[in-house]
């Protein structure tokens, strides 16, 4: 798997960023149908922190863990990804 570096700093203010964010409210007046992708190796934005901050606060969404992905799954896996989210309109 492809990865892409980042400044430690950069890291540093996004894991910080995340610790303290908090848009439950927000996300709970969603009601459009709504996919989450959680890529499988992303650190620190688990599969189970993304099933727990995001996932659980949409009622309806669904919850795709991408495999063999990171962090940035846009860079790594372009096709995956986009596949992923055509299956998921075109399922609605």
């Amino acid at each position: 798997m492809a990865r892409t570096a980042i400044a430690p700093d950069v890291a540093r203010d996004s894991f910080a960023a995340w610790q303290s964010a908090n848009f439950a409210d927000e996300a709970a007046t969603i009601e459009t149908p709504t996919l989450v992708i959680a890529p499988s190796a992303d650190r620190p934005v688990t599969p189970d922190v993304a099933r727990a901050k995001v996932q659980e606060l949409i009622a309806g969404s669904t919850l795709e863990v991408l495999p063999d992905a990171g962090h940035y799954a846009i860079l790594e896996q372009p096709g995956v990804l986009a596949a992923r989210i055509e299956r998921f309109a075109d399922e609605l």
